[in-house]
């Protein structure tokens, strides 16, 4: 009977624990704007480059990153919708660190910012029917939990600047200009830059 008891409890507790581990979710956050500006690729000095930033905003490393930006479009051919996809840049890093590691510039950072560019101005392939669509999928290096997000640029989410340093989203237009952030639930937020 002890034995059945402890066979009992064993399998509970496993239950409990795995029910556990699949709580354990990556908090990876995207930014909501686009940045729009000038390589620092020594190569590619003149050349425009778009850029979004993924953070890490977890407690635990986030491995077996994957991203793909892509044009999509969504047409009703028949009464049935289609989405149609040109993939624009893949992408992959192996890991991010947690977010209290964002001052240890030798680790393993919170933060990934994926450049690419494309033959015609973004904007310009952007309209009604185009949108730009930036699909992550995450895995919680704990766990082992994947989590897959998309998110949808329009135009108008193109911005002039560059991301700010750390776990911030904000974009700075210039080294004096007004930077601008967006906080998920607040319109844009004007600050202003101080030289340091």
């Amino acid at each position: 009977m002890e034995t059945l008891i402890g066979f009992i409890g064993g399998v509970l507790t496993s239950w409990i624990f795995w029910k556990y581990l699949l709580f354990l979710k990556p908090k990876v956050g995207i930014s909501p704007l686009v940045a729009k500006g000038i390589s620092n690729d020594e190569n590619k000095h003149d050349q425009t480059v778009y850029r979004i930033k993924v953070i890490n905003f977890g407690n635990r490393q986030v491995i077996n990153l994957h991203g793909r930006i892509s044009l999509t479009k969504i047409t009703e051919i028949n009464g049935e919708k289609h989405r149609t996809a040109r993939r624009i840049r893949t992408a992959t890093i192996s890991a991010l660190g947690p977010r209290k590691a964002v001052d240890d510039l030798y680790g393993i950072l919170p933060v990934w910012v994926i450049a690419f560019q494309t033959e015609e101005a973004l904007e310009n392939l952007i309209n009604d029917r185009w949108k730009l669509q930036f699909t992550l999928s995450a895995q919680d290096a704990l766990s082992g939990t994947t989590v897959v997000q998309t998110v949808i640029y329009d135009k108008h989410q193109i911005v002039n600047g560059n991301f700010r340093g750390g776990l911030s989203t904000e974009l700075v237009r210039s080294f004096q200009e007004p930077a601008i952030e967006v906080h998920a639930e607040e319109e844009t937020v004007d600050a202003l830059v101080v030289s340091e």
